[in-house]
């Protein structure tokens, strides 16, 4: 039954809809070439790719009439000398022909990466030909569930990618755990990411900005973490005149304002974002609070729940000449709980906060001299976790205990990189980088009579780094990338060797193969704390590796892939295999509380992702395929036999579907996957469970999940002058509520009665949200 369902939401749009030519009749007389393809975008349903600096300076006129899109392409083309090349359906590439490769995109020296899939779900994120992925927040499309352009939540909907958890800060990247993922704002690494423990982004996704996501054949430039990047910049573009846009949902408001304070010279970006829950509860925020705190204290006995979130940022940019620029980041997001809540049978009051700020600077200098870019650039982040549990005794000042964690991060570093174009075909990229780590945390224990530390560490390491790679492209046919990475980490006394290799070939116009291959090392990396807070949630702490308890992670990492494109199909595979060692069992929490005791383990994981989509001319359809099997070995743990990941889901498929009507847009998607394992333990009580040696972890499996959202979205003008642009939208999570189960874990409390209890987690149900938003 469901193959039946799957298959009539995938083929009956197909049947529906058929491509259109139509006629469009135009009048421009001596506007700008930008101006007149920007117009032409929305005309003819389009998107143009260009370089400013290719358009520049030119005008066209158009006589009034009725035009084919190709009619009006070939005038444009008599008159600037242009090529207007048609690369699929919807895109259309801008170029002189005097270039058959561009050297270097912008003064500022950014290469120009080809594009292989546009529009790769939506509008606005393509994937390029050395096997990432660019997403444009500002030009994104609609998607299924998503009221606005959120970075975290759209690479979700990306094949290989999927958060167990139902999170948006919890990303799975091809069974890689979310610490894994390198995460970058502008050069400056982020440790925490989302708002209201994971549920939304951290990231503002209403400023210009474009992402980066790689998730396999790493660019050496990177390191750090052995799973994906997601590398985060804003737009260094110096406006015309000043942008200011706001706007809210159902859980926050937010404004921005890009400043030309010297034009063409210096501009100013400054953003800021926050939530109103802690005055005006929504429908969002109750159903979104009741996932959060199930299982907890705050749902079991009620409470007065003060939450709030906020995140800013800014961006000052100075364009010193046309070759250099100089630019100063800063980003910040803070997240505040204060929760206090009586227990009247026992006379005591309890109170609750947890703060979680993660702020960070960076400072870039770019200069082109020749054929090279020079950058030198220079970063500090700041990660700051508090947690306070008081306990008191009514009318009482000497019954009262406050239980204390912190964890904190001072990360630093500076880095120069050198690129240099031998010619338009080759390209060699080499640099240097420093980095320090300085990771603490601790577990307090007061009383007023006495301070006890029941846990605490402490490390500082420093890293050297050099890496090299060569960018090798010929007759648009291949496309190869060679490099490594060493590193050494002086407080450890290790030595790292990280070979890269980034490999797509064009068998034919239609179809390309890509293979991919490196190897990477992490030092830095969370684990599940053994000492559990009042709350149960925001369990985890970031270390450092040690010689003894926390070993440097290592993976090896290859991938093969075809892609293939007719007649508006498009098919996209890949297979991987990845290899970990330096694993533990504090870092996936395997029985902490029932088996104490450190194991060193391993993982390997087989996968495959497909995509598939058809397009049409208001019409967008997709489905994904991921498949992941992730196997753990483990010292002393089952026997020394392999068993699956905790976090593994087999299968998953995403369906989806994207339709534009007289201005609306909107998305309709169908999300499944295979539940996660689970070890079943022996019941000796009624909720209560054995703590004995298990022999066969997470043989049983939760139930399937699978949810359907909806979103749409209306573009229109608040103006005659249309100077002003405002933006609605709606969406639907899990329309048909369906109450999906997540985890079932076990957890020891020794606060009751020192026996062991199962704990279940299930999804946010059916839950609705808005945005409105004005662009000036």
């Amino acid at each position: 039954m469901k193959l039946k369902l799957f298959l009539l939401l995938y083929l009956l749009p197909l049947l529906l809809f058929s491509q259109e030519l139509l006629k469009k009749r135009l009048y421009y007389k001596e506007e700008t070439l930008a101006t007149v393809l920007f117009k032409l975008e929305k005309i003819y349903d389009v998107k143009f790719s260009y370089l400013d600096t290719t358009v520049k300076g030119k005008q066209v006129s158009i006589p009034k009439k009725d035009y084919f899109l190709q009619e009006v392409l070939q005038l444009l083309n008599g008159q600037t000398g242009l090529i207007y090349k048609k690369i699929d359906a919807h895109y259309y590439a801008v170029y002189s022909p005097k270039l058959k490769r561009d050297f270097f995109a912008s003064s500022s020296g950014e290469v120009l990466t080809k594009v292989i899939i546009h529009a790769y779900l939506a509008k606005g994120i393509s994937k390029n030909n050395d096997n990432t992925f660019r997403i444009e927040p500002q030009e994104l499309g609609i998607l299924p569930g998503l009221t606005e352009p959120d970075v975290l939540q759209t690479l979700q909907q990306l094949p290989g990618v999927i958060s167990p958890n139902e999170t948006v800060t919890g990303i799975y990247v091809r069974g890689g755990t979310p610490d894994q993922n390198l995460i970058l704002w502008d050069g400056i690494p982020m440790y925490h990411n989302g708002h209201m423990f994971g549920m939304i982004s951290g990231f503002n996704s209403n400023i210009n900005q474009s992402i980066r996501f790689i998730d396999k054949g790493t660019p050496p430039e990177f390191g750090g973490r052995v799973s994906s990047v997601i590398d985060i910049k804003t737009s260094d573009k110096i406006p015309v005149k000043t942008k200011l846009s706001a706007g809210f949902n159902l859980l926050s408001m937010d404004a921005n304002i890009d400043i030309p304070l010297i034009n063409d010279k210096v501009k100013l970006q400054v953003s800021g974002r926050r939530s109103f829950t802690d005055y005006l509860p929504t429908i969002t925020l109750n159903k979104m609070s009741q996932t959060i705190f199930q299982n907890t204290k705050i749902a079991q006995h009620g409470s007065d729940n003060m939450f709030y979130f906020r995140d800013y940022n800014a961006k000052l940019f100075y364009q010193i000449s046309k070759k250099s620029s100089l630019a100063f980041n800063s980003i910040t997001i803070d997240n505040n709980l204060d929760n206090y809540y009586p227990d009247m049978d026992n006379q005591f009051f309890f109170n609750d906060k947890m703060k979680i700020n993660n702020k960070g600077y960076s400072a870039q200098f770019k200069t082109v001299f020749n054929t090279t870019r020079y950058t030198l650039q220079t970063f500090y982040s700041y990660y700051d976790f508090k947690y306070d549990n008081y306990i008191n005794k009514y009318n009482s000042t000497s019954e009262k205990e406050i239980f204390t964690k912190k964890n904190i991060i001072v990360d630093s570093g500076i880095s120069l990189d050198v690129l240099h174009a031998m010619n338009r075909n080759v390209y060699w990229q080499t640099g240097y980088q420093y980095l320090a780590q300085d990771v603490s945390h601790a577990f307090i224990s007061i009383t007023p009579n006495i301070e006890f530390v029941l846990d605490s560490n402490s490390a500082f390491l420093q890293t050297h780094s050099v890496y090299a790679d060569v960018d090798y492209s010929k007759n648009r046919w291949l496309h190869c990338n060679l490099g490594f990475r060493a590193g050494y980490t002086t407080d450890i006394d290790q030595y790292t060797f990280e070979p890269r290799m980034n490999l797509n070939y064009k068998i034919t116009d239609r179809l390309k193969v890509n293979a991919t291959a490196e190897i990477k090392n992490q030092i830095i990396s969370q684990i599940q704390e053994t000492v559990v807070n009042s709350i149960n949630i925001e369990n985890q702490l970031w270390v450092l590796s040690n010689k003894k308890r926390y070993p440097t992670i290592n993976l090896k990492h290859y991938s093969m892939g075809l892609t293939y494109k007719r007649d508006k199909w498009t098919f996209d595979i890949d297979t991987y295999i990845k290899h970990e060692k330096g694993l533990t069992s504090l870092t996936f929490g395997f029985f902490n509380s029932i088996d104490p005791v450190y194991h060193l383990g391993e993982n390997s994981i087989l996968g495959s992702d497909l995509y598939i989509e058809k397009d049409f001319k208001h019409l967008r359809t997709w489905l994904t395929y991921s498949y992941s099997s992730s196997k753990n070995k483990f010292e002393g743990i089952n026997k020394g036999k392999s068993f699956s990941n905790n976090k593994e889901i087999k299968y998953a498929v995403n369906l989806g579907a994207s339709y534009k009507w007289k201005g609306w847009q909107i998305a309709l998607g169908w999300k499944w996957h295979t539940g996660k394992p689970y070890t079943m333990l022996e019941e000796y009580g009624e909720g209560i469970f054995t703590g004995q040696e298990v022999e066969n972890i997470n043989q049983k499996q939760l139930p399937d999940y699978h949810r359907l959202d909806i979103s749409a979205t209306r573009h229109f003008f608040l103006s005659k002058s249309k100077k002003t642009k405002a933006k609605f939208g709606v969406s639907f999570y899990n329309l048909y509520n369906r109450k999906n189960l997540l985890d079932k874990e076990y957890y020891f409390d020794s606060m009751l009665d020192n026996d062991i209890h199962l704990r279940k987690r299930y999804s946010l149900q059916f839950t609705p949200n808005m945005f409105f938003r004005v662009n000036f």
